[in-house]
């Protein structure tokens, strides 16, 4: 199977799907600091179960057309490389089940403020702290995604860089964002407090990628010469 400009464009229109799910679902999301810190924090996270809820859905889709992505690119990442073609796909799937793990633990965070609310119990420091361990578990599978989504998606600019896909600078560019998401991820998991800038350069990426991909595709002449 030849690679073509129309492959670049059907995966930039999967791009723009993900990050129209990806915002969508982070806006939802409603975890943070300040939940964290409130002392009614069960009761909010049942008042916002709903749209909590939506945002599990949107991640999960948006989990899975990345790793559609995946398999969709796999037979041209295999003709640059069959080990990094290898790689690429495991690694997707490791990123998947991480972040399935970190929307379990949400969910479970909502049926217990589900369940607390029914008792309408008013001695909540013991469920608090359940609440709060619940929160901290879907963080971690959060920065295990983020680390497993940044491994894969460097091997694919790699992949990017070697086929000439896309130009050279776009492909650099990608392994320097994810290269700072997943420093940025493991220093997080190590409780090191880092800034939002770290993960900006992703975004900025992605988002430059992606009008690179629905104007022009892949650049397969470049690819053909190589």
């Amino acid at each position: 199977m030849q690679l073509t400009k129309k492959h670049g464009r059907i995966v930039g229109v999967l791009f723009v799907l993900i990050i129209l799910l990806g915002s969508t679902s982070l806006n939802y999301r409603g975890l943070g600091s300040t939940l964290l810190a409130s002392d009614d924090m069960l009761q909010q996270v049942y008042n916002q179960s709903f749209t909590m809820k939506l945002s599990i859905i949107l991640n999960l889709v948006a989990g899975l057309i990345w790793f559609g992505i995946a398999v969709y690119l796999y037979p041209f990442v295999k003709t640059i490389s069959r080990s990094l073609a290898f790689w690429y796909l495991g690694l997707w799937i490791m990123q998947f089940g991480a972040a399935l793990m970190g929307d379990i633990a949400h969910l479970s965070l909502i049926n217990l403020s589900q369940q607390v609310h029914s008792m309408g119990t008013t001695n909540l420091e013991l469920y608090n702290t359940m609440g709060k361990v619940l929160i901290n578990e879907y963080f971690w599978g959060h920065f295990f995604s983020l680390m497993g989504y940044s491994s894969a998606t460097f091997i694919l600019f790699v992949v990017f860089f070697k086929g000439r896909w896309v130009p050279r600078f776009i492909s650099i560019w990608g392994m320097a964002a994810m290269t700072s998401v997943f420093s940025a991820s493991v220093a997080q998991i190590f409780d090191v407090e880092v800034s939002f800038w770290f993960y900006q350069q992703n975004g900025l990426h992605f988002i430059f990628l992606t009008l690179w991909l629905l104007v022009k595709g892949f650049d397969v002449k470049k690819e053909i010469l190589s």
